[in-house]
């Protein structure tokens, strides 16, 4: 994360795909930031059906500094199901870290 020069918080999203298979359907990334006064989504810009087995790709998040914990979460545009991370740990979001403001 770094703070471009309108203030705001810019996250770069870095994700690989470690298995053999790719995602065929559409779907949306967010990144949640969660306190206990708000849970805030903020799109990822990155096609997930672009990540082939063994490559990285990277996306933007662009959102108002917050407090609280980051998580990403991944669901299906066509029903909003959740698309699971295979991170050990992960359920329907994937922890990865909390901001202080």
């Amino acid at each position: 994360m770094k703070r471009t020069w309108r203030g705001k918080a810019e996250f770069t999203i870095e994700i690989e795909n470690t298995g053999f298979g790719k995602l065929f359907q559409d779907a949306e990334l967010f990144l949640m930031i969660e306190n206990e006064d708000q849970q805030k989504e903020v799109p990822v810009s990155m096609d997930l059906r672009k990540i082939l087995p063994g490559t990285v790709l990277r996306g933007k998040a662009v959102t108002e500094p917050a407090r609280g914990k980051v998580l990403l979460k991944a669901r299906r545009r066509s029903d909003g199901r959740s698309i699971r991370f295979v991170n050990r740990g992960s359920a329907d979001s994937l922890y990865i870290g909390c901001l202080h403001k």
